[in-house]
């Protein structure tokens, strides 16, 4: 199972790389990170947990929200 959703996330990643994200959305804000140590951008290996995070929470909350609802 984490194989897939490693595979996911960074499918993910790379869509988001591909095309222009809506101004200030996460994917925005994410790409224009920079490392505060370096002052360089983000690399994909320090993107992917912040999108790994982003993208299980969502699936945790609606799942909740479902289970609450029923």
């Amino acid at each position: 199972m984490f194989c897939v959703g490693q595979t996911i996330i960074w499918q993910l990643l790379d869509h988001i790389k591909a095309g222009q994200p809506k101004p200030g959305s996460f994917a925005d804000l994410l790409l224009k990170a920079k490392d505060p140590k370096t002052g360089k951008r983000l690399s994909d290996e320090k993107m992917f947990p912040e999108m790994a995070a982003l993208f299980f929470a969502g699936i945790d909350t609606t799942g909740h929200t479902g289970t609450f609802v029923l």
